[in-house]
Formats: structure tokens, C-alpha cells, sequence
């Protein structure tokens, strides 16, 4: 029941959680932002509070900001956030519209799920995200694109339901060579292109799983047999596919259900 935290000096401080203070109203004032020492800031499912104020956190690795239903800010955060920063979670902040500038060049998780008011994917100054192993944008029902990233080391993507994307994200490794490590790819109900299926989906060729459900191309292209590892692809209610041509060497389950026009 607690509704404030008086100012806090402390310098020593490594981890601070409020997490499920439901009815914590402001974020607590610090003297010397923490001394620069927390490393873990986790404060799920906090829904009253608004805006993060002012503090320095250099040494930062994770931040949890789940569920934080009423959070419209938190640039002042990120303005003292270092290069240290592995892991943010803002998954159902559902009031969140916008991300400032980001400095991230450590980040291995990012989950934008959920952010239903979000309107534009972070700009990312330097480090362009190059350890970013997951990142999760499902039902980011205004989020229409997402700019060129560089993710070599990317391993798990999902842009499930963001229903606005004017083309599939423009999703890219920086460096001549395909992105080896992603084994699984969703892009349900995204507007996936053509363009996108024959051309920038082979940059993740060692992908075991393909979800393409609720989509509106016509064609399975053939590019889809350079999919050596892929194992599992999944079309269904994809309406207006009719043709399938070409199907990968290792596929061992294909689900292709509700697709109507498929002869």
C-alpha cells in the first residue's frame, strides 16, 4: 500500500526493486543518483507511476518497466543511462508513445510488446544494437516501421499483430553476410511484401522457424528453399496465398490452415 519513498542516499546501492507497488505514485528522488553503482532497476507492475525522474545510472544492466500501465516518460533515465545496459523490459507500458535516443551498445533483450501507443521504434545512437539477441514488438498496434539496425548477433525476433507496419521492418545486418544465429522469425499479421519473402528474409538464412500466419501475399516465393535448417513454417489464414512454389530440404511440418485460395 505503500504511495512514496522518501529521498534516498545511497551511494552503495546495486539493486533496487519495487516491483508490484501498485499504488507507488512517483518514482523516489535520489541524492547523487545512486553514486552510479545500481546495476539492477526493476519496478513491474507499478501502474501509477508516470515519469522517472532524473538519475544517473551508469553501471545499469537491467531495466524492468513491465506493466508499467501509466508511464507516458522516462528521457530523463536515458540521458544517464551508460554502456553497460543488457536488458530493457517495457513490455505492456501501454501509454508509452514515444522512446528518446538510445546509447545501447551492450543490449542483448529489448521487449516492446505490448506498447500499444507506441509510435516510432528508438533511434539507436551508436552500437546500432549489434548484441541485441531478442527483440519482441508484438501488438505495437501503432508502430509503423522500424529503421535498418545492425543485428548480427540477433537470435529470436517477433512482429507479431504491430498492424500499421507499412511494409515488414526493415530489419538488417550492417555486414555483407546473412545473420547466422536467428532460429526463429514471427511475423504474424505484419504485411509482409514479396519483395520482402524473395529478398531481406534471406538474410536470416539459418532460421529453424517461420511464422508468416494472417498475412496477404500471393506467393510463397522459391527463395524460400534457402532456407536450409528451416523446420517448421506456419501460413496459416494467409487468405489470398495461392501458390506455394518451392519447399525448403529440411521442412518437417508445414501448417497452412484457413488458406482459402491456396490451389
Amino acid at each position: 500500500h505503500i504511495k512514496s519513498v522518501p529521498p534516498l542516499d545511497c551511494p552503495s546501492l546495486i539493486e533496487l526493486d519495487l516491483s508490484y507497488c501498485a499504488n507507488l505514485e512517483s518514482f523516489p528522488l535520489t541524492v547523487n543518483g545512486f553514486g552510479g553503482q545500481l546495476k539492477i532497476l526493476r519496478l513491474i507492475n507499478c501502474r501509477k507511476i508516470k515519469i522517472i525522474p532524473l538519475i544517473m545510472l551508469d553501471s545499469l544492466e537491467e531495466l524492468n518497466l513491465r506493466d508499467c500501465t501509466s508511464l507516458e516518460s522516462f528521457s530523463h533515465v536515458v540521458d544517464g543511462l551508460g554502456d553497460k545496459l543488457k536488458t530493457m523490459n517495457f513490455r505492456s507500458c501501454t501509454n508509452l508513445k514515444t522512446i528518446p535516443p538510445l546509447k545501447l551498445a551492450s543490449l542483448e533483450e529489448l521487449d516492446l510488446s505490448y506498447c500499444t501507443r507506441l509510435e516510432s521504434f528508438p533511434r539507436v545512437v551508436d552500437g546500432f544494437l549489434g548484441k541485441l539477441k531478442t527483440l519482441l514488438v508484438t501488438n505495437c498496434h501503432n508502430l509503423k516501421s522500424i529503421p535498418p539496425l545492425k543485428l548480427d548477433s540477433l537470435e529470436k525476433v517477433d512482429f507479431s499483430n504491430c498492424h500499421l507496419f507499412e511494409s515488414c521492418p526493415f530489419v538488417l545486418s550492417m555486414s555483407p553476410t546473412p545473420s547466422s544465429r536467428v532460429e526463429y522469425i514471427c511475423h504474424e499479421n505484419c504485411k509482409v511484401s514479396l519483395d520482402y519473402l524473395s529478398d531481406r528474409l534471406l538474410l536470416f538464412a539459418n532460421v529453424k522457424e517461420l511464422n508468416l500466419t494472417k498475412n496477404r501475399f500471393t506467393v510463397l516465393p522459391k527463395s524460400i528453399k534457402e532456407f536450409k535448417f528451416l523446420s517448421r513454417l506456419v501460413l496459416d489464414d494467409c487468405k489470398e496465398l495461392q501458390e506455394i512454389q518451392e519447399i525448403p530440404p529440411s521442412l518437417k511440418s508445414l501448417s497452412a490452415l484457413n488458406c482459402q485460395a491456396l490451389t
